[in-house]
C-alpha cells in the first residue's frame, strides 16, 4: 500500500511471506516462511519538492537518478480538458455558423428559382403569342424563333436554378444530419431582419479577442508550457531525498499454528507469531543525494520548453493580428 503526498512525499506499508522447501543438510527446519512487514517514508528536499511541482509533473519518480516528464500533473490535465473543450466549442460554432449560412443560401436559392420560373413563364407567353401571330402572318418566322429560344434560355436557367436549390438543401440535410431523401421538402420560413447595424470597433475587437475559440485555445497552451517550464526548472537541481523505514522480520516453521516448533526454545512452529512478537526489527534512516554531471538533460529539457513557450506567445499574437484583420 502506497500513499502520494501533495508535497512530493511517498509513503508505503509493504507484506511479504516467501516459503521455501528444502532437505539441505544444516538447515534447522525443511520447510520455513520467512517475511516482514516494512514502512517506508520518502521526501525530496531538492528537485521535485513542494505541490507546485507535484500538481504540474506528477509525483516525482522514486529513482534518485534520470530526467523524468514534467507534464502528468493534475493542473496540466485540467488545461488539456480546457483546450479539449475549446476545440467541440469550435467545432459546435462552425456547425451553428454553417448551418445558418446555408439556411439564408436556401432562402436565396428559392428567391432565385421563384424569380427565374416567373420570368420563364412570361417568355414563354411571349414565345405562344408570337407562334399565333406567325400562324397568321402577322409576325416572320425569324421573330417566332429568337421568341422560342429565349424561352428554352430561360428555361435552362430556371431548371439550373432549381438544381442549385437542391444542392443547397442536400447540403443543409447533411449538416443537420437528416436523410437526403425522405419525401419533405425543407424551405426556409423565416425572413431576413431588416435593419440598421452600426458595430462600435474597439467593443467588437475587444468580443473577439476575448471570445474566440482559437484564442482561448493558444493561451491554454501558452498556460500549460508555461506550468511545465517552471517544474522542468526545478529539475536542474540536484536530486536529494529523505529517506527512512522500519521493518519487522518474521521466520517460522508455519504460517500459522502452535509457536512451539518441537525443536528449539524459541517459538518459532508459527511465522506470524515471531513477526508480531517484534523482537526481529530493522530501521534506517539517511539522505539519498545524486548530481549528474552537468545536469545537461535538465537544461536541456528546460531550453525546449522555453523555445516551445516562446513559439506559442508568437503563434498567439500571430492570431490576434489574423483576427483582427477578419474582423475589419
Amino acid at each position: 500500500l502506497q500513499k502520494r503526498f501533495a508535497g512530493g512525499g511517498q509513503f508505503k506499508v509493504m507484506h511479504d511471506w516467501n516459503y521455501s522447501l528444502n532437505n539441505a543438510p544444516g538447515r534447522l527446519f525443511g520447510s520455513i516462511y520467512e517475511g516482514s512487514v516494512q514502512a517506508e517514508f520518502r521526501q525530496p528536499l531538492l528537485a521535485g519538492r513542494g505541490t507546485e511541482y507535484t500538481r504540474i509533473a506528477g509525483p516525482i519518480s522514486e529513482q534518485i537518478q534520470g530526467v523524468t516528464g514534467v507534464g502528468q500533473g493534475v493542473l496540466i490535465a485540467r488545461v488539456n480538458n480546457d483546450i479539449a473543450l475549446a476545440d467541440f466549442e469550435a467545432a459546435a460554432a462552425n456547425l451553428l455558423r454553417d448551418v445558418e449560412q446555408l439556411y439564408w443560401q436556401l432562402f436565396r436559392a428559392y428567391h432565385i428559382y421563384d424569380a427565374e420560373v416567373e420570368v420563364r413563364n412570361e417568355a414563354l407567353a411571349i414565345w405562344r403569342a408570337v407562334e399565333a401571330q406567325a400562324a397568321t402572318g402577322n409576325v416572320g418566322a425569324v421573330e417566332e424563333a429568337r421568341a422560342r429560344d429565349f424561352y428554352f434560355q430561360l428555361r435552362g436557367r430556371a431548371n439550373a436554378a432549381r438544381d442549385s436549390l437542391y444542392a443547397v438543401e442536400a447540403e443543409l440535410r447533411r449538416m443537420l444530419a437528416l436523410p437526403v431523401n425522405d419525401g419533405r421538402v425543407m424551405r426556409p420560413s423565416d425572413e431576413p431582419i431588416q435593419g440598421q447595424v452600426l458595430p462600435t470597433w474597439e467593443i467588437s475587437l475587444l468580443d473577439a479577442l476575448a471570445r474566440r475559440q482559437e484564442l482561448r485555445r493558444q493561451k491554454w497552451i501558452v498556460t500549460s508550457l508555461d506550468l511545465q517550464l517552471r517544474a522542468a526548472r526545478q529539475l536542474t537541481h540536484p536530486r536529494l531525498d529523505f529517506v527512512s523505514s522500519y521493518r519487522v522480520n518474521g521466520f517460522g516453521d508455519n504460517l500459522l499454528g502452535d509457536p512451539d516448533d518441537g525443536v528449539t526454545m524459541k517459538n518459532l512452529g508459527s511465522a506470524y507469531d515471531t513477526l508480531v512478537s517484534n523482537n526481529q526489527t530493522g530501521w534506517n534512516l539517511g539522505l539519498q543525494f545524486s548530481l549528474p554531471i552537468g545536469l545537461r538533460n535538465a537544461h536541456a529539457q528546460v531550453r525546449n520548453f522555453e523555445l516551445r513557450l516562446q513559439k506559442s506567445k508568437a503563434a498567439l499574437a500571430a492570431q490576434e493580428i489574423e483576427i483582427s484583420h477578419e474582423l475589419a
